[in-house]
């Protein structure tokens, strides 16, 4: 089994690059096992997070020491604490520069609190303090818009299926986590499911329902122009094409992905050039 990349926020020199070189910078974040009893574990996460992460370095022309990684199969700094969430990432998407891409992706709870604030839960969020506790997306927010990337996405895989009643009442899907992002410049949103649904596990995988889509498209399954490109629009349509007719059949339940898009974002942007076998992975084209 393929190993998590083992990664920190990197050394400036290491950052630096080729100058003109568009680099692609992805932060993955998968919580299975929370630590307060009154949040459920989930199953899939740490699955989800291996899956995406190999899949951006076989498919997508990511280098592994470029991405990020926070789960619970990680250790020490990688960890997903709230101070470790707080500190990696942020440092880590100041090193993106103009021309580059960043990816970020979240798959545990997330929650609003009475105020309607959004958190996303850490390893060590606790739901009776979520302003101490969690993980604000107003936070991660500010960390995407002061990112100097050009193209920007957030991929957010919450309010999963199985919470007790307390928890259902306050979790929150990805579409009303991933309001708060709308004035982010450079960013599309993709969240799971729409507002009042879940987000579902599938077993018959050993994966999330929407990762599972997610990752089958950036392989090529989305490309359906058939240009070698698996585009932002793309990648969109190809998860909302499979899963919610895949959660009704499969699991008798409705989930809907749903994409926000940034004031300014005025064009789709390249997530993965595919390559035939044998092949190198080709870079993906520079923005316009």
């Amino acid at each position: 089994e393929k190993s998590l990349p083992e990664r920190g926020v990197v050394r400036e020199a290491e950052a630096e690059g080729t100058k003109g070189d568009p680099r692609r910078w992805a932060v993955i974040v998968g919580i299975n096992q929370y630590l307060d009893p009154a949040i459920p574990n989930l199953r899939c996460c740490v699955a989800d997070c291996r899956r995406l992460a190999e899949t951006l370095t076989t498919k997508c022309g990511y280098s592994e020491d470029r991405i990020l990684v926070l789960s619970d199969a990680q250790q020490d700094h990688l960890l997903p604490l709230r101070f470790n969430l707080r500190e990696q990432i942020g440092g880590w998407l100041r090193h993106a520069q103009p021309g580059d891409s960043v990816l970020v992706f979240f798959s545990g709870h997330g929650f609003l609190d009475a105020e309607g604030r959004g958190y996303l839960a850490p390893k060590d969020c606790r739901l009776n303090n979520l302003t101490e506790s969690s993980y604000p997306t107003e936070e991660l927010r500010d960390a995407l818009r002061e990112c100097r990337a050009t193209r920007k996405m957030l991929i957010l895989d919450c309010c999963h299926a199985g919470s007790d009643r307390d928890v259902a009442e306050s979790s929150s899907s990805g579409q009303e986590l991933g309001a708060a992002f709308t004035s982010a410049a450079g960013l599309i949103t993709l969240a799971s499911c729409a507002k009042a649904e879940k987000s579902h596990e599938w077993d018959a995988h050993g994966h999330g329902l929407f990762t599972w889509f997610l990752t089958e498209g950036l392989q090529g399954k989305a490309d359906f122009d058939r240009d070698g490109i698996v585009d932002s629009d793309e990648l969109y349509r190809y998860t909302v094409d499979k899963v919610p007719v895949t959660a009704q059949r499969m699991l008798n339940a409705r989930q809907t992905p749903v994409r926000i898009i940034g004031a300014d974002v005025v064009a789709v942007f390249p997530l993965a050039v595919l390559a035939s076998a044998g092949e190198t992975v080709r870079p993906l084209p520079a923005p316009a």
